[in-house]
């Protein structure tokens, strides 16, 4: 029999895949053509393209990160470079 604790991380762990896979399909693209057409019309729009890269970058690190803590003992997970990885490995700190 399966515990509610594990069926309980294991559905917070499909939805987070679901946001991961509906941010690089949806977001992820338009963001990078809303970057392209705003680029250098003013110093305040690329401020804001900065800022909002910035927080695209923590955003997915947080996401990663707690694929990480949910995920099943000795599952592997890909990572948001692609990579499989073991553990908590991307550093969920701002950087901008």
């Amino acid at each position: 029999m399966v515990s509610v604790q594990y069926r309980t991380r294991a559905r917070g762990w499909e939805l987070m895949r679901f946001l991961q896979q509906f941010d690089r399909q949806f977001h992820t693209p338009n963001e990078r053509r809303l970057a392209v057409a705003l680029k250098g019309r003013s110093v305040e729009a690329d401020r804001l393209m900065n800022d909002l890269a910035c927080r695209r970058q923590r955003d997915t690190a947080m996401l990663f990160a707690s694929l990480q803590l949910v995920a099943a003992p000795g599952r592997r997970q890909r990572g948001a470079d692609g990579l499989l990885c073991r553990g908590v490995s991307v550093s969920t700190a701002a950087t901008c």
